[in-house]
């Protein structure tokens, strides 16, 4: 009955995760020894049940990420946050890998190539200045951290977009269609505004968090 039917929002902004600094060394001790650097993480899946140009796709990506890492002076950090081996582009890890070496050869990365969990995501999320993901769940670990993100739209356009907007951040969605120097424009004007999101966090994100938490335990209990 639709009457009934209540949308409380993502039940990933429920999800409560214990900071573990030794989770992150041994994967990317990198986020961990910052030394002035400021770390950008990426998450890519591609649309595999579309018939694509994957190339032009990881090429543009690689052209987008570039402009942006070396306009910031930032260190990119791929992180998969899918693995399964159903079909080769339904691994994050093999996606991230075909962009990353596309890169403008001046860009510093790191590319997670192990399977994590969870936990592992979640920690290395966390220490991020802000993460670019086509992913749902990947962009949600981040705005659970007060970490400013750049989604990119997917075609399926009720993914997305209905949660920003619920979220108060029309402006943090682009289209792969735009002129790449349109999404850049959009991306550094997202990186000079990062501090914004803590202000979005507690306004809409924390109540939120809480909100899930309670409706949850409603359901399980």
């Amino acid at each position: 009955n639709p009457r009934k039917l209540k949308v409380i929002g993502d039940t990933a902004f429920g999800i409560k995760i214990n900071n573990n600094d030794n989770l992150v060394k041994k994967i990317c001790p990198h986020l961990l020894k910052k030394n002035g650097t400021q770390f950008i993480g990426v998450c890519f899946r591609v649309e595999y049940w579309k018939k694509q140009n994957l190339n032009k796709i990881f090429k543009k990506y690689a052209k987008i990420l570039s402009n942006v890492a070396l306009k910031t002076h930032t260190k990119l950090i791929f992180i998969p946050n899918a693995f399964s081996r159903a079909r080769p582009w339904m691994d994050d890890r093999v996606v991230n890998r075909e962009v990353a070496k596309l890169l403008d050869k001046n860009v510093q990365y790191f590319l997670i190539n192990r399977e994590l969990n969870l936990f592992e995501v979640y920690n290395i999320i966390s220490k991020l200045d802000m993460h670019i993901t086509n992913r749902r769940h990947s962009g949600v670990f981040a705005l659970s951290q007060k970490i400013q993100t750049i989604f990119f739209e997917t075609s399926l356009k009720g993914h997305l977009k209905p949660l920003l907007d619920s979220l108060s951040l029309h402006n943090n969605i682009v289209d792969l269609d735009n002129k790449t120097e349109n999404i850049v424009y959009e991306i550094l004007r997202a990186w000079k505004t990062k501090n914004y999101i803590k202000k979005i966090y507690q306004k809409k994100i924390f109540p939120l968090k809480k909100r899930v938490r309670r409706e949850f335990n409603i359901l399980v209990n």
